[in-house]
């Protein structure tokens, strides 16, 4: 008995989720000169690669592309409105496919099994190459980013504006239902950040809007009234160090929980703050030990995949990278 096994190519294989993407799209069109599939897998091997400029890219690894650009080509794409909006369509796609088929990492806490999770932060790295200079210096880029604590899949939430862009003003932009990120319904979203996404008034917005909550540091200066404790199983080894979890107050009238928290290990102590009412504070905690994973990711992005520059002064190229 023979068998006959599929002659598929390494670099078929790798590029395979992006195949029919293109012309799938609602954005897609004719491009003879650079077709929108070619546009895509080219695109894979700039962000791959650790060529300083898209110069180097086209010129270092351009032939082993299946069609290679031209130079007019490659940046007049960059700079187009249409083919970012194809790329963005094709990115949510393969995300939602890789969120249906990764395994799921917290699966092992039942409580969580009406939310989706994501540790959401800001990454900067340097400008373009002809980004204009304020002061006699060049300033930071920065981006907006969600990493799904499910799934470990990163999802581009927004490029950061003006000269030096707040956390927090990026979230505004975002809105609610841009941070909700496609949540099904009669599921939460719970994001977790860093203290710079603190904006108590934000949060109550998001909650009453789209069932998205947040999880914090608190703030050394912030002033919380007291309002009652709350009772937790001392006996889940979950909950093994934490001191306290308790209903709060804000000058504002914002309701809140605040969980005191020592680490059996180190025996530092941590104060965690969120909107989000129903969750035992263990996993709460664990939720927030987790967000360290996306400062992985970035340091994977820069260090790793060479991103540490601007490809381009436009919004719509440093959304494409």
């Amino acid at each position: 008995m023979f068998l006959t096994l599929e002659n598929q190519t390494v670099n078929t294989a790798f590029f395979q989720p992006l195949t029919g993407l293109a012309a799938a799209s609602p954005h897609a069109r004719a491009c003879p000169e650079f077709p929108d599939a070619d546009y895509l897998e080219g695109g894979v091997p700039r962000g791959l690669e650790t060529s300083p400029s898209g110069r180097a890219f086209l010129q270092e690894h351009g032939p082993r592309l299946t069609h290679q650009p031209t130079p007019a080509n490659y940046f007049v794409t960059l700079h187009s409105d249409r083919p970012l909006a194809l790329l963005t369509g094709v990115n949510l796609t393969v995300l939602a496919t890789a969120n249906r088929t990764l395994p799921d990492r917290l699966a092992a806490l039942p409580e969580l099994a009406r939310y989706e999770c994501f540790a959401v932060d800001g990454h900067w790295h340097h400008a373009a190459a002809h980004d204009p200079r304020h002061d006699g210096a060049k300033l930071a880029v920065g981006h907006f980013y969600s990493l799904n604590l499910r799934t470990q899949t990163l999802r581009h939430l927004a490029a950061g504006e003006g000269l030096h862009e707040h956390d927090m003003s990026a979230l505004k932009r975002i809105k609610p239902k841009g941070l909700r990120q496609d949540v099904p319904q009669g599921r939460r979203g719970l994001l977790v950040y860093d203290k710079a996404g603190i904006d108590f008034d934000y949060w109550n917005r998001c909650r009453q809007e789209c069932a998205v909550y947040f999880l914090s540091r608190a703030k050394e200066n912030q002033v919380l009234e007291w309002v009652a404790s709350m009772t937790w199983d001392r006996h889940d080894p979950r909950h093994h160090g934490v001191v306290e979890d308790m209903r709060v107050k804000t000058r504002a009238g914002h309701m809140l929980r605040l969980i005191c928290y020592v680490d059996p290990v180190t025996g530092k102590a941590y104060e965690f703050l969120t909107n989000e009412p129903d969750l035992p504070p263990g996993v709460l905690v664990e939720l927030y030990r987790r967000r360290w994973d996306i400062e992985k990711v970035f340091d994977a992005l820069k260090n790793k995949l060479g991103e540490a520059k601007a490809w381009g002064t436009r919004l719509g190229a440093r959304t494409t990278q």
